[in-house]
């Protein structure tokens, strides 16, 4: 229902408002406007009705309201107030205007912009985010909601690899070894799963220089140091071994095979001219500053034998019978020189050295003699480049094939044979 002010006959109207002055503002004078104003309670939103005198008079109270309203200036001069409707009770309300009604407040006073474009309603404070899906985006795509920031990761199912660091909040390969692969598997300081840290993570022998986290071939021995049995580096290489030619310190008076760079079980400075032997080391005289022998590869009828032999350097001197050169690198890598040898093309340095030993061949067989022997003298495999003859005053001897004295021992002759042959 709508209300309606009633406005009261002026006679009444100034009546009231002298009692007013005459009680209420004690320094009002007859006949002079008073400038007090009492108010009434404000509707919320609206004003209420407002009510003045003419010349003189006092200025009436403003009533509950709402909406808003309109003033009219009456005829005595005073400014009268139309009436307003009914609004609900709200807080005192000085003017005859009502503020707005129902306008929820800008969240932060909409001052959020810049690096913090939003506003955390439940703080009032400006941030950068509150969401992920709404506030952030690649490379930063989750929230951070403790520092309402956008970061990369907050847990390893933010990562498409790797895990999530807790405290950078960034995805890395691994924070620690567990998280990393079998090839890789140690975390170095910068979050990255890497094949070693150091020399003594890199346990392959043919890897075990620790370079820019990666296992590389040694270059030095102190790469190998943290390697037991293979301390020395094979330079050449790149591999620790148990030894090289010249390291042969870990043999503890042995050699070092070249081939195999290990140690043998021949004595250092032992092996004598046409006897097998593996490294130049073994050969008599090698020890010395000016080698007299090194172990050479030999070939026997156009073929490499399998075991190479210690023979003397022509520079040494030759002696019968090994009167024929034989120019080769040494087995140990020595620079190619010539060697007193033997004539490959018809005898092997085990014929020869059956007749210095003046072997027997019971059997009459060429093939008895310039064997491979074990311990006790006896062939392990058939013979080549010797022959079974009389030698001397005995029957049944082993001697080999001779084109000159020479190729004979310095006791012996080189018989006008059918082949010639040395007795």
């Amino acid at each position: 229902m709508t209300r309606y002010a009633t406005v009261a006959p002026v006679g009444l109207m100034l009546l009231s408002l002298g009692q007013a002055c005459g009680t209420k503002f004690e320094s009002c004078a007859e006949g002079e406007p008073c400038s007090g104003v009492a108010t009434a309670a404000g509707g919320g939103g609206g004003t209420g009705a407002s009510v003045a005198t003419g010349a003189g008079g006092h200025t009436g109270g403003s009533a509950a309201g709402g909406g808003g309203s309109t003033s009219t200036t009456s005829s005595f001069g005073g400014i009268a107030g139309e009436a307003g409707t009914l609004g609900e009770a709200g807080a005192p309300n000085t003017s005859s205007s009502g503020g707005m009604g129902g306008t929820p407040p800008i969240p932060c006073e909409g001052t959020c912009d810049g690096d913090t474009p939003v506003c955390d309603e439940a703080t009032a404070m400006c941030v950068a985010c509150v969401d992920s899906a709404e506030h952030c985006e690649a490379p930063t795509p989750v929230c951070n909601p403790d520092a309402h920031k956008c970061v990369e990761c907050l847990t390893p199912s933010d990562c498409n690899e790797g895990t999530c660091d807790p405290e950078t909040h960034l995805c890395v390969e691994c924070l620690e070894n567990e998280d990393c692969e079998v090839s890789t598997p140690l975390c170095d300081p910068e979050q990255v799963c890497v094949e070693c840290l150091e020399n003594a993570d890199c346990t392959d022998p043919q890897g075990s220089f620790c370079d820019d986290n990666t296992c590389a071939p040694c270059q030095t021995n102190a790469d190998c140091a943290h390697l037991a049995g293979t301390t020395v580096c094979n330079v050449d290489a790149g591999q620790c071994v148990q030894c090289t030619t010249a390291e042969e310190a870990p043999c503890d008076g042995t050699s070092c095979n070249p081939t195999t760079n290990t140690c043998t079980t021949t004595e250092l400075g032992t092996v004598d001219d046409c006897q097998p032997c593996q490294a130049d080391s073994e050969c008599i005289g090698n020890t010395e500053s000016e080698p007299l022998r090194r172990c050479i590869p030999m070939e026997f009828k156009g073929e490499v034998r399998e075991q190479a032999y210690c023979l003397k350097r022509q520079a040494a001197g030759c002696e019968r019978p090994y009167a024929v050169l034989i120019t080769a690198v040494s087995v140990s890598g020595a620079a190619e020189e010539p060697y007193c040898g033997i004539g490959q093309d018809s005898v092997t340095c085990e014929a020869v050295l059956d007749l210095f030993q003046s072997r027997s061949c019971p059997g009459g067989q060429d093939t008895e003699c310039g064997c491979p022997r074990d311990e006790d003298g006896n062939c392990t495999a058939p013979g080549t480049g010797g022959l079974c003859r009389t030698v001397g005053a005995f029957d049944n001897r082993c001697t080999y094939e001779c084109g000159v004295v020479d190729d004979c021992p310095a006791n012996r002759t080189c018989a006008n044979q059918d082949p010639d042959f040395c007795q």
